[in-house]
């Protein structure tokens, strides 16, 4: 039976509940598999201590490099620093699935994050395996697709004060933005000043930071591009809960 109103996770539970497996897989829609993948997935499984209760996966490649945004931002999350696992390409144990009851069918976006926290609360393994490969064909290809996505995912994070004090992304991108805003009107309508440079200046800091420790492995060639990606990652962050948006086609 399809449910054409359903969220993201509503569809993911009722997909689950059509199988009898002890291992689930997510994936999306315009998400496909490399040919090893199941022999990269069994290596992974056959390391598992406690194959009952676990959550993995991993961040998918792109298939083509074709843009600035795919090249600099979206080739380079696979190695990203995380603290959850994008259900996109996802992989649990039956067990943990029923433990947790599934994904929170009231979330419109970050089911993937709510989950992996709740399996972290009770001491469930989540971990990434990079390792495994898949291939997401509808990542954004232009930045405007792309502040329009994170937009999007950006929005369950400001849904109550509850679900902004535990994104750290909401936060950080909050802190950074309103400062750099803060800024740049005053570099406007008060000139060059020692406020404004100062100000624009920690902005900045915040975001080179950011892009630092989410990619550790950047070259100096590959550090600025990257940051410019990171800036507007945050601002779309930021900025989300005034936006009217859409989900977009190529969400995960």
């Amino acid at each position: 039976m399809v449910k054409t109103d359903a969220t993201i996770a509503g569809l993911r539970n009722l997909g689950a509940t059509q199988v009898t497996g002890d291992t689930l897989v997510f994936i999306d829609a315009d998400v496909t598999l490399s040919r090893d993948w199941l022999k990269q997935s069994l290596a992974v499984l056959d390391e598992i201590p406690d194959r009952s209760r676990f959550i993995t996966g991993s961040t998918c490649s792109v298939p083509e490099k074709t843009s600035f945004i795919q090249r600099h931002w979206f080739s380079k999350l696979t190695h990203s620093s995380s603290s959850y696992v994008n259900s996109g390409h996802m992989i649990m144990s039956h067990e943990t699935f029923k433990c947790l009851h599934g994904f929170d069918e009231t979330l419109k976006t970050a089911e993937d994050y709510d989950i992996c926290q709740r399996a972290k609360a009770l001491n469930i393994e989540v971990f990434r395996s990079p390792e495994i490969v898949a291939y997401h064909h509808g990542y954004p290809t232009t930045l405007r697709q792309f502040v329009v996505r994170e937009a999007w995912h950006g929005r369950q994070d400001f849904h109550s004060l509850r679900t902004f004090v535990r994104s750290r992304t909401a936060i950080l991108a909050s802190v950074s933005s309103t400062m750099l805003v803060t800024g740049l009107a005053t570099l406007i309508f008060s000139g060059l000043t020692i406020a404004s440079a100062t100000i624009i200046s920690a902005s900045l800091l915040i975001t080179m930071t950011f892009t630092v420790l989410k990619f550790r492995r950047l070259s100096i060639q590959e550090f600025f591009p990257t940051a410019i990606c990171a800036q507007l990652y945050l601002l779309a962050r930021a900025f989300s809960p005034f936006l009217r948006i859409r989900r977009p086609s190529a969400r995960a």
